[in-house]
C-alpha cells in the first residue's frame, strides 16, 4: 500500500496500520528515517509489537527515463535526474527490514514486454525496472547501455539478498525479533548523524535457532536526486549475542550469498557469545541447532544454482553497442 512516507507526522497514524501488511521504503526521501534500521524504532510500529508479520516493499529499484517516441528510443538523462537504488544501499534497506523484524519484501517489477501493461505510456517518459534490466527494451523502445547497468546492478543484489533469505526463510518465518544482540564496540564509534556506527538484532527462532542481523550505520545517504550514490564506509563492530538458555548451539556460522562461513565467537560467558568482525553493509549470522546448517547449505545451493543460470540468461544488448557490465 503506498499510502504516504512513514516519517512525516501527518503520515504515523496512517502507516501504523499499514506496516501489518505492507510498507513502502524508499531511501532518504522516500520513508526512510533516522531511525530507520534501529531496534529502538519498533515501538512506534505496534504491529511489530503485537508480533504481526511485516512484510515491506522496497521502492526505487527503478528508473524513469526520456523517450522519442517517434524513433522508439531512450534518451540521455537530464544532467540532474532521479537515479536507481545503488546495489549497496539496495541491501542496507533489505537488512534493515529484516533486523526489524520484517518477514519478506516485495517490490514493483515493471515488465517491458506489453505496451498496453502497467507501464502504458501517457508521458514521454518510461518507467523502467527488472523488464528493462533483463531484456535491455521496455517494448519497442531500445534503453541505452548505461540505464541498464544501472538496473542489472541493483537487480543482481535483489538476486543476492534473496538467495540469502531463502537459504534461512524457515527462521526468518517463525522468528520474533528481540534485543539479544547488542553492539558493543565500533571503530568509528559514529557514523555521519552521530548515531552510533552499527545496529544490530536477534531474531529468535523456535527452540534451536536465532539470526543475528547487524547493519552498518556509518553510511553518508544522499538523496536519488543526487547522481552520486551513499557511501558506505567499513566499519569495525563487536556484537555480544545473549544465547537463551534453551539453545543448545552446535553451528554458529554466517550466511551470505558466497556461502557459509564457520565462526568461533568468544564466550564471555555461559550464555553470552562476542562476534568481531568487518560490516561493509550487513553481516548475517546464524546460530544453531543439531542439523540447521546442513539443511541451510542444501537451500543456499539451490539458490547459488539460480544465480548461476541468471548470470548465463543476460541477453544481448538491444539498444546500442556497449556491452554489459557483469
Amino acid at each position: 500500500m503506498n499510502i504516504m512516507a512513514a516519517n512525516t507526522p501527518a503520515g504515523t497514524d496512517f502507516m501504523e496500520v499499514v506496516d501489518g501488511v505492507m510498507t513502502a521504503y524508499g531511501f532518504r526521501d522516500c520513508g526512510v528515517g533516522k531511525k530507520f534500521g534501529h531496534l529502538e524504532s519498533l515501538p512506534w510500529r505496534e504491529f511489530r509489537r503485537s508480533r504481526r508479520p511485516f512484510l515491506p516493499y522496497l521502492r526505487n529499484a527503478e528508473i524513469t527515463v526520456p523517450v522519442d517516441t517517434e524513433n522508439k528510443i531512450s534518451l540521455p538523462h537530464a544532467e540532474t535526474y532521479r537515479r536507481c537504488l545503488s546495489p549497496e544501499e539496495e541491501r542496507w534497506i533489505y537488512y534493515g527490514c529484516l533486523l526489524q523484524g520484517a518477514k519478506g519484501v516485495a517490490h514493483w517489477l515493471y515488465t517491458a514486454q506489453r505496451e498496453d501493461d502497467f507501464n502504458e505510456i501517457k508521458q514521454p517518459v518510461l518507467r523502467l525496472g527488472l523488464g528493462a534490466a533483463a531484456l535491455g527494451r521496455c517494448w519497442q523502445y531500445r534503453v541505452r547501455a548505461e540505464t541498464v547497468e544501472m538496473l542489472q546492478a541493483t537487480w543482481d543484489e535483489i538476486g543476492r539478498c534473496n538467495a540469502e533469505w531463502r537459504a534461512i526463510e524457515d527462521l526468518i518465518a517463525v522468528s520474533d525479533v528481540s534485543d539479544r544482540a547488542q553492539v558493543a564496540e565500533c571503530d568509528p564509534a559514529t557514523g555521519p548523524d552521530g548515531r552510533t556506527a552499527a545496529s544490530a538484532s536477534a531474531l529468535l527462532a523456535g527452540l534451536d535457532g536465532m539470526v543475528v542481523v547487524v547493519l552498518n550505520q556509518n553510511v553518508n545517504r544522499t538523496s536519488l536526486n543526487n547522481t552520486e550514490p551513499s557511501q558506505f564506509t567499513p566499519t569495525e563492530v563487536t556484537v555480544d549475542v545473549r544465547v537463551p538458555s534453551w539453545l543448545d548451539p552446535v553451528d554458529t556460522f554466517r550466511v551470505s550469498h558466497e556461502g557459509l562461513t564457520d565462526l568461533a565467537p568468544e564466550r564471555l560467558s555461559k550464555q553470552v557469545l562476542r562476534f568481531r568482525g568487518t560490516v561493509q553493509v550487513n553481516d548475517l549470522i546464524v546460530i544453531g541447532g543439531p542439523g540447521m546448517k546442513h539443511e541451510i547449505a542444501g537451500k543456499l545451493d539451490r539458490m547459488q544454482s539460480l544465480l548461476k543460470q541468471a548470470r548465463a540468461a543476460h541477453p544481448t544488448h538491444t539498444g546500442d553497442e556497449s556491452p554489459y557490465k557483469n
